[in-house]
């Protein structure tokens, strides 16, 4: 970077990579008792209700419990 072979945002991103390295996955994961979740069989209103209702940018959908993950929903 000092010597122009990369550019400012090649360097920043560099740099992020290294200190993910030193990161833990607990120090990354949401605990399970705060994730948010809608069941995978419910209405498009249910769902649309939970997601707005939510904090989180990611909600999982679960079959029976939560331990039964059939996907992602991503807000937007």
């Amino acid at each position: 970077h000092q010597e122009g072979v990369i550019d400012e945002e090649e360097h920043k991103m560099i740099v992020r990579v290294f200190e993910l390295d030193d990161r833990m996955a607990v120090d990354i994961m949401t605990p399970r008792t705060a994730v948010s979740f809608v069941k995978a069989n419910a209405t498009l209103k249910e769902v649309m209700e939970v997601v707005a209702a939510s904090e989180h940018s990611r909600l999982l959908a679960i079959g029976d419990t939560i331990d039964e993950v059939k996907g992602i929903l991503m807000k937007s």
